[in-house]
């Protein structure tokens, strides 16, 4: 549903059954949808779907099954898949732009040991023109947000995390699993 928030009225509903849009989703198997500049994402079971925010219009549908919620910008959008690739989407058309194996970029053999113990994603953002993603075991890798390609991978905790990254004045803050507030250059 899209419901005016001035007038309480609905401005549109799209049922996501076989009968309305060809196919039958299973929206719990999803990530929170995302909202830019009138352009609704929705990452359902193994589909992103992208609608218009005013009308209701879909602007693509590309099979595609995701770990995280998708990131939005002005003209793009990330995802990380559940096969672990990051993937960058024209926001209008869903044109594939760009698509790296994350486990591909890690270069010399201490990369490729420490990404056997990353464990799975827990967070993806996208912060001074890079993509962040946190694994839960305490790894932090950043990607180009232009071409995908892995700028910084390394463990910056001992223990895992149990909250989202936050940045402010050029410092990422977050929170470990001992609820210790750690603060990143």
């Amino acid at each position: 549903y899209s419901i005016n928030y001035l007038s309480q009225r609905i401005n549109w509903v799209i049922n996501f059954k076989k009968s309305t849009i060809g196919f039958e989703e299973d929206l719990f198997f999803g990530q929170p949808l995302a909202v830019k500049d009138n352009a609704v994402v929705i990452s359902a079971s193994n589909t992103i779907l992208s609608y218009n925010a005013v009308n209701g219009s879909r602007y693509f549908k590309v099979p595609l099954s995701v770990a995280l919620k998708p990131l939005v910008t002005s003209n793009n959008i990330f995802l990380l898949t559940n096969s672990n690739s990051l993937v960058c989407l024209d926001k209008i058309t869903g044109k594939v732009i760009w698509a790296k194996k994350i486990s591909n970029q890690f270069l010399n053999k201490k990369q490729i040991k420490l990404g056997k113990k990353m464990g799975s994603f827990i967070d993806m953002t996208i912060a001074q023109n890079e993509i962040f993603i946190l694994s839960k075991n305490g790894y932090l890798l950043t990607f180009n947000y232009k071409n995908g390609f892995l700028n910084y991978f390394d463990k910056i905790s001992r223990s895992s995390f149990s909250s989202r990254m936050t940045f402010s004045n050029g410092h990422m803050y977050i929170l470990d699993n001992n609820y210790r507030l750690l603060k990143y250059n």
